[in-house]
This record gives structure tokens, C-alpha cells and sequence, in this order.
């Protein structure tokens, strides 16, 4: 309960604010990247990547997800099952995503803290 009470405040209190902030950022990144030589963020970060601009990253990352899901289905249902252990399945309904709050970071991107619970 804590921990779900301090992701929602933290999000409601910050994610409002920061919209316009993040738009003016993109602007700013933009036309950093159009100061050197690129025609947006997207073009420098393509080209970083050794990505041509003929590349289709939208059907890329297509491709990219379609080889990794498996994989991460597994590791979502492992580490669902070890959360709904620990935690109840009341907390943590085995049919759906796991809650972000559970995950150890604000973002649900780092799960190194669970590492003891799932190995």
C-alpha cells in the first residue's frame, strides 16, 4: 500500500508539471541537433546508431520486440509468480502486468532489486 500510494503521488505530483517542460526540452534538443548539421534528435540519434536514414526504426524495433518477447514473457511470468508469492495474489493478479510500484524503481525499468526474490 505504501509503496503503491508513493508511486501514484509521485507521478500525479510531477507528470503534470513536467509536460510542458519536456515539450520545450524537444524544441531545444531539436534545434541543438539542427545547429549540428542533423535535421532533428531523431536524425543525430540514428546516426549514432550507424542507422541510415532510409532505415524504418518503427519496423526495427518491430522486429527487435518480436525476437525478444518470448524471452521477456518468461521473465515477466517468473517474476510475477515470485511478487505474487511474497506479496499475495490479491496484490498481484498473476493475469495481469505487474504493478510498477513493485518493481524498485519509479520508472518499472529496474528490477536489480528483486534479484534475491527471482534467482
Amino acid at each position: 500500500e505504501v509503496l503503491a500510494w508513493a508511486w501514484r503521488a509521485w507521478h500525479d505530483a510531477l507528470g503534470p508539471p513536467m509536460r510542458p517542460l519536456y515539450a520545450q526540452a524537444v524544441s531545444i534538443m531539436n534545434q541543438a541537433a539542427r545547429n549540428a548539421g542533423y535535421e532533428d534528435m531523431g536524425d543525430a540519434w540514428r546516426r549514432e546508431l550507424e542507422l541510415g536514414r532510409d532505415v524504418d526504426v518503427w519496423a526495427l524495433v518491430e522486429r527487435l520486440y518480436t525476437q525478444v518477447a518470448p524471452l521477456y514473457t518468461l521473465l515477466h511470468a517468473h517474476v510475477r509468480n515470485a511478487l505474487a508469492e511474497l506479496y499475495g495474489q490479491d496484490l498481484v493478479d498473476l493475469a495481469r502486468p505487474i504493478p510498477t510500484h513493485l518493481l524498485g524503481d519509479l520508472w518499472g525499468q529496474d528490477w536489480s532489486s528483486l534479484l534475491e526474490l527471482i534467482l
